[in-house]
């Protein structure tokens, strides 16, 4: 299970203190109604750091459909001061993730 390593590496590196974990989601679905999000819904407000890799860019289509809801409703559930990161192939969809964190 690559997880394991890669949070082990993460507390060699950063401290004990830290912990790496990773759930699957759908986000082109809801994050508080749809049951393939509840393992995110759950750590939504207790995450300091967020990654979303190689995942929006695919998407898009969708997630235009949709009105990028799980983000929607991620970044109102998400701790005060939580980071995003966002690593994708284009800077496209850019504006429109800003748009829905900023207008929410």
């Amino acid at each position: 299970d690559v997880t394991s390593y890669m949070e082990e590496a993460t507390r060699h590196v950063l401290g004990g203190e830290h912990s790496l974990d990773f759930a699957s989601c759908d986000i082109t679905r809801s994050l508080l109604s749809h049951p393939s999000n509840s393992a995110c819904l759950e750590q939504a407000n207790s995450t300091d750091m967020w990654i979303c890799s190689y995942c929006v860019a695919e998407n898009a289509v969708r997630l235009r459909n949709t009105d990028f809801v799980f983000f929607a409703e991620l970044f109102q559930e998400a701790r005060e001061g939580a980071l995003f990161i966002f690593t994708e192939t284009t800077h496209r969809l850019w504006p429109e993730i800003i748009d829905v964190a900023t207008t929410g």
